[in-house]
């Protein structure tokens, strides 16, 4: 998916979910709220434009999602 087509939905008031790693291995991910992946370059480019939705789950941890800012 484009970045244009991620902001895009974000817009409309979908958010992007953090997926922590796991000990089996598995990385942290993001995903849209539907569960459509969000790549970690994609994010990186975009995440200037989100603000946290959530609180984290621990102090300075990150938030549990993001949603449109810009």
């Amino acid at each position: 998916m484009k970045v244009m087509d991620v902001l895009s939905r974000i817009k409309s008031g979908e958010r992007v979910m953090v997926h922590l790693a796991s000990r089996d291995g598995h990385k942290k991910k993001y995903t849209l709220t539907d569960g459509t992946d969000v790549p970690d370059a994609q994010f990186c480019r975009i995440r200037e434009f989100l603000q946290p939705a959530d609180a984290g789950l621990f102090d300075g941890a990150e938030p549990q999602s993001y949603q449109w800012g810009g």
